[in-house]
């Protein structure tokens, strides 16, 4: 059974968001250690000198970058996995190694994925260091500016949607001048992305240059 999506939020810089989130993110760094074996047998003094030559990698790393010692922040998570299988989970860890209670989180951290977890034995596969320097001052995507809404139409165009529609005129707009309601079928055209809206589709176009595609029962909008 196909499953329609009823709508479509496409934010107003899709080709360069994870580039602006990357701006606007804070500094992360990943270490990892092999630590193989079954978690009864785990030795607690390995693990401390696994993360304790992580940390010190990444702040000398993160110090290079000019990041403060007071703005770095550690957390050390454990993979493990059920014996014989080949996907882990990351489980957070902090101060001593107790098997027992790593078992239960792992065993909760598994029912919160899979709805049940296991009698079997669980093994332990590495170490991870998650290394993050927060921003003193961070980016706001949401304070930039669109220019105003102008002319938004840039032309017409014979595109295919399909058996469905075939052939159809499609209005072309110019993504960052439109605004309000677009009713397809119509071809967004930006600096980083074309948007298209079927015919049976309807956009709405925000403020701040979002588009809100609302979609008719057997329709499917197209990103390129």
């Amino acid at each position: 059974r196909l499953l329609s999506i009823p709508r479509i939020l496409v934010p107003a810089s899709p080709g360069v968001f994870t580039a602006m989130g990357m701006l606007a993110g804070d500094i992360e760094r990943y270490f990892i250690r092999p630590l193989g074996g079954r978690l009864q047998d785990i030795d607690p003094a390995r693990v401390a000198a696994l993360v304790d030559e992580m940390r010190a990698e990444a702040a000398a790393l993160m110090a290079a970058e000019g990041v403060p010692p007071e703005a770095m922040h550690f957390v050390t998570e454990i993979d493990m996995r059920f014996r014989g299988q080949e996907t882990t989970l990351s489980v957070p860890h902090e101060g001593a190694v107790e098997p027992e209670a790593l078992r239960e989180k792992f065993l909760a951290a598994y029912r919160a994925i899979y709805s049940y977890s296991s009698t079997d034995g669980v093994e332990t596969v590495s170490v991870r260091l998650i290394a993050r320097a927060l921003r003193a001052t961070r980016v706001d995507f949401g304070d930039v500016a669109m220019p105003a809404a102008g002319e938004a139409a840039i032309g017409r165009r014979e595109v295919y949607f399909g058996p469905s529609f075939g052939r159809l005129a499609a209005a072309v707009l110019d993504r960052r001048s439109a605004r309000g309601t677009v009713h397809g079928p119509a071809i967004l055209e930006g600096t980083d992305s074309t948007v298209v809206i079927p015919p049976d589709a309807t956009g709405e176009i925000d403020a701040r240059g979002n588009l809100l595609i609302t979609m008719a029962a057997s329709g499917k909008a197209q990103q390129s």
